[in-house]
């Protein structure tokens, strides 16, 4: 499980409010996020992420009820709002994020602070956000998932059936000289490849949920996707037969991987067919058009590099347990070992 939701998060989550705005009236390193319809100049604040001794914190809007309710329910983390004068205090509540909030608390409070200011608005006003909101609200129909490092962690695809053949030290002794920029990624897989000749490809379906250390709530995310009615693929560099097993596993509705060929059930240690980082968008977009879906329709989620062509080209990316310069690509960014977390921006 996470330890805790962070700022970035925070900050993410809140500007998918409609009318959403970052603004920098009393830091310029801290924002305060502030919801405005087109028609005004002026916004009100809802949320206030700052950091205080250290710690992370942020500032929310509430009615007095609610302060109260979560105050007395969270007394060591959420108190009166720290930035705020004696007579404006019951009207916010200040959250330590210390991770004894949950974060599904976090976001409910987040909604709550976001309507409560929407609410002090002009009847007008408010009509005007609403049809915003019916404008953007788009249609969801597939979610594309990398595999290594977003579905799993530590064990990565091609990594796995290395471990499986013995050829763990060796394989990581490939990935010391790719991480040298001795080799570049797809040198490194095409020698890794030679390391699990003449395994059984069963034995991955075999080994994968005890070895491959998937991330948590997998199938919730699935079966509630498919509950919307929601398509999601897995789609990886690394071996498409461990991209079968898990999108067997768990009920993925497809996969793409490089094929790694097998005679009578056995790898041979080549490569048939290297699915590239460019060849990803290929592969969402033959998914999308056997199945009458469009780019803005998709939603990308991956970690590294290799997923920033796919974010490109889906109308929404959420980059997961990422480096700095793939979250900068992405629409949303999450670190988190439970997948669940992602749900309130697919959903």
């Amino acid at each position: 499980m996470r330890n805790r939701m962070t700022l970035q998060e925070i900050t993410d989550y809140c500007l998918t409010k409609v009318g959403a705005y970052l603004d920098y009236p009393f830091s310029p390193i801290f924002p305060v996020i502030k919801v405005k319809a087109p028609s005004q100049e002026k916004g009100r604040i809802f949320a206030q992420p700052f950091i205080l001794r250290g710690k992370e914190n942020v500032t929310l809007n509430c009615r007095p009820d609610s302060a109260e309710y979560y105050r007395s329910i969270y007394p060591k983390s959420v108190t009166r709002g720290y930035h705020c004068p004696p007579v404006q205090q019951p009207h916010f509540n200040t959250v330590n994020l210390d991770g004894s909030v949950p974060d599904d608390e976090i976001r409910l409070m987040i909604d709550h602070a976001y309507d409560v200011v929407v609410a002090k608005f002009p009847k007008y006003v408010q009509r005007e956000l609403n049809e915003l909101r019916e404008q953007s609200q788009q249609t969801i129909r597939l979610v594309s998932f990398d595999l290594d490092d977003t579905l799993t962690r530590e064990i990565h695809s091609v990594l796995l059936p290395c471990i499986l053949n013995g050829k763990k030290k060796e394989c990581l002794a490939i990935d010391k000289q790719e991480e040298a920029g001795e080799l570049d990624y797809i040198s490194a897989d095409y020698l890794k490849a030679k390391l699990f000749t003449g395994l059984a490809e069963s034995k991955i379906r075999e080994s994968f949920l005890e070895i491959a250390k998937p991330l948590d709530n997998i199938q919730h995310v699935v079966d509630k996707l498919h509950e919307l009615g929601i398509k999601c693929i897995v789609i990886t560099v690394g071996p498409k037969q461990v991209a079968q097993v898990v999108c067997d596993i768990y009920g993925f509705d497809g996969y793409y991987g490089s094929d790694y060929e097998t005679d009578n059930g056995m790898f041979t240690g080549q490569i048939l067919n290297y699915l590239s980082a460019d060849s990803k968008v290929e592969c969402v977009v033959d998914f999308c058009a056997r199945n009458g879906i469009s780019p803005d329709e998709c939603i990308a989620v991956g970690d590294g590099a290799t997923d920033i062509p796919v974010f490109d080209h889906c109308g929404i990316s959420i980059a997961i347990n990422a480096k700095s310069e793939v979250k900068d690509r992405a629409t949303y960014s999450v670190d988190t070992l439970d997948l669940a977390d992602l749900l309130p921006y697919i959903t």
